[in-house]
């Protein structure tokens, strides 16, 4: 370009150099505001895709929830249902040969005896049941939370026997720390396979996209329910799992029961550790069945075959949706989304590889100046309406 050109396209040079530091301006001075915009245009993204069928990720059919819905409620004659009920569905997964059954539940404290008692004697017996906890957070960072004194010591005992110590290769101060924790009551935690945290957090707008898969307990990490499921599912022991804080985590020697060859998988996290959820779609999308058709299937010998026909080797997320249930929130793809499905989404995008990964600041950068050198060759070569 000679030194004429340059000076008569000197408006646009001028026009893009200050629209690329004022839009950066923005970003910094107002952050939460203009990337909540971003994260809405990218949710506006989620929505048409999840009309058009062939643009989706892969939905893993591995993965299907039992839910405990109206019609289950109605076909129950309850709204509460009873641990025997819980009972029942445990036993009747084990014996349909699911491959982990993972109970979206926090079963706090002892009820009954006698049906303690059954609901214990039924995981006790099954080789692949999964409860949740909910952690206390610590929103600092940087600071070392001791687990607290307890007059019963069963909780932090549990936890720290059961803790995962993973390969860390870098600072772990961005991950969130615990400092306290309601978890399945110790006797029932006992004869389970493990507890899986079920913290979830919506991001500044109040949409949920994200799920922490990691927190870090007394010197260790603790994994989520969704983590725990993918490791079982997958075969992967807490020492062929290898976090890069800010960045990754990699799963080591993976032998996928579907596939021959055994691989690593890498698991992209944002600045906060999080795994970004890429939604295979609204809720119905995945599979579902009525938890009250589970019960039912131990009363005919024929129903009970077809059942396990149709849910052997399955990972199978229980859990409540009943109209009034609290536990909802919105989601890119759903306003009003049961938040079990963050759970079974970030199993289904880990198992398929599907994976959202954030652009690097340098990669952003490199992305915008592709950007703005596209709009300086339509400004310079086209008339100002066709360009």
């Amino acid at each position: 370009m000679n030194t004429n050109n340059f000076f008569r396209h000197k408006p646009i040079f001028l026009l893009l150099t200050g629209a690329f530091i004022f839009a950066h301006a923005c970003f910094f001075i107002m952050p939460d505001m203009f990337e909540t915009w971003n994260e809405k245009a990218i949710d506006r993204l989620f929505l048409f895709r999840a009309k058009t069928e062939s643009l989706g990720p892969r939905y893993d059919s591995t993965i299907v929830h039992v839910d405990i819905d109206d019609t289950s409620i109605r076909e129950l004659k309850t709204y509460y249902l009873h641990r025997i009920h819980f009972a029942e569905s445990v036993a009747n997964l084990s014996e349909m040969k699911v491959r982990a059954q993972l109970y979206d539940f926090i079963f706090a404290a002892p009820g009954s005896s006698k049906e303690d008692t059954e609901l214990i004697q039924a995981v006790s017996k099954a080789p692949n049941v999964y409860f949740g906890l909910a952690f206390d957070i610590s929103e600092e960072k940087n600071e070392t939370v001791k687990f607290p004194d307890r007059t019963k010591p069963e909780a932090p005992s549990y936890l720290d026997r059961t803790k995962w110590h993973v390969k860390i290769s870098g600072d772990p101060d961005g991950f969130h720390t615990v400092k306290d924790a309601l978890m399945t009551f110790n006797d029932l935690a006992e004869v389970s396979q493990g507890l899986g945290f079920l913290n979830v957090k919506p991001d500044s707008d109040g949409v949920f996209r994200r799920i922490p898969l990691l927190v870090v307990y007394n010197d260790a990490f603790y994994p989520s329910l969704a983590f725990r499921a993918v490791c079982h599912y997958l075969d992967v022991e807490p020492e062929n799992i290898f976090v890069y804080p800010g960045r990754k985590i990699v799963l080591k020697n993976v032998k996928h029961p579907a596939k021959s060859q055994t691989r690593d998988i890498e698991i992209p996290l944002d600045c906060n550790n999080n795994l970004r959820i890429n939604f295979v779609g609204g809720w119905g999308k995945m599979l579902h069945y009525h938890f009250a058709d589970i019960l039912s299937a131990s009363k005919s010998r024929d129903a009970m075959e077809l059942w396990q026909e149709e849910l052997e080797g399955k990972l199978v997320m229980i859990s409540e949706v009943s109209t009034g249930a609290s536990d909802m929130g919105p989601v890119p793809t759903d306003t009003n989304f049961p938040l079990s499905g963050l759970h079974s989404n970030a199993v289904n995008t880990i198992l398929t590889e599907s994976f959202l990964k954030d652009f690097s600041g340098i990669e952003m950068l490199l992305v915008e100046l592709v950007l703005i050198f596209l709009i300086l060759i339509f400004s310079v070569r086209f008339s100002s309406l066709p360009g």
